[in-house]
């Protein structure tokens, strides 16, 4: 079966006028962003076009041997384990104690509960055009990708007082986002972070981003609460991803 032919089966035609594209991604943002439950959300990720994840994580910094800071990341073409259907008397998914060693859990999980889960694998870089070996091992190194093995890190909600968001906002894949780009939590506003996305493609012959300059600036109020509640207290969006 073909990507094209995948992708149609989604239901999201592949190539769309400029007018629909810009409705499509609006509609399919609001339909996957509003505040559901934390089976639900992970189900989207399995079943619809999700392209990217807009999450918080940290970075492990080779030379001081620790975590550095926290930093809002887009992370790319979401891949979940698919696990069976949720019940009301059974979660969706497996315990990765029962599947790995004991001694690879403590490292790749460190204090998070050993519960039901879909994990599942997200990209931090793009495909070059230059693909040269196209062997799984250079796939995967070429595009860096983290593995979350919770997936309640990207699914669930975070309360703040009287104020719900998601933990990491669900982006459709025909965005056009700048895959790669990471913004420091601290003092970050929304117009910083659509500045270094135009300086970014500034150069480019076309805006390649522009479809998703267009979402940030038309979903404004969606990506601003959810920014103010990260920098409120970050480590309650920490998605713990973990390099493969």
């Amino acid at each position: 079966m073909t990507q094209i032919k995948v992708k149609e089966l989604k239901g999201t035609p592949v190539f769309q006028s400029p007018t629909d594209l810009h409705l499509t991604n609006k509609k399919q943002f609001r339909e996957w962003n509003v505040h559901s439950s934390p089976e639900n959300r992970i189900l989207m990720l399995q079943r619809k076009p999700v392209g990217g994840i807009l999450a918080v994580v940290q970075h492990w910094d080779s030379v001081a041997s620790t975590l550095g800071p926290v930093v809002i990341r887009l992370l790319a073409a979401p891949a979940t384990a698919t696990l069976g259907e949720p019940t009301p008397s059974m979660a969706a998914g497996l315990i990765l104690s029962d599947v790995w060693d004991s001694d690879i859990v403590a490292s790749v999980l460190g204090d998070l509960p050993l519960v039901e889960s879909c994990p599942l694998m997200v990209g931090t870089a793009g495909l070059s055009r230059d693909m040269g070996d196209i062997s799984m091992a250079h796939i995967l190194k070429i595009t860096a990708p983290v593995f979350i093995p919770d997936d309640h890190a990207v699914s669930a909600q975070v309360t703040q007082g009287v104020i719900t968001v998601n933990r990491a906002l669900f982006l459709p894949e025909l965005a056009h986002m700048p895959v790669s780009q990471c913004w420091p939590v601290e003092g970050l506003t929304m117009q910083d972070i659509l500045d270094s996305i135009q300086m970014l493609t500034a150069s480019s012959k076309t805006v390649v981003c522009a479809p998703f300059i267009t979402l940030l600036s038309e979903e404004a109020s969606v990506f601003q609460a959810w920014l103010d509640a990260v920098k409120t207290k970050p480590s309650d969006f920490n998605v713990l991803a973990r390099h493969r």
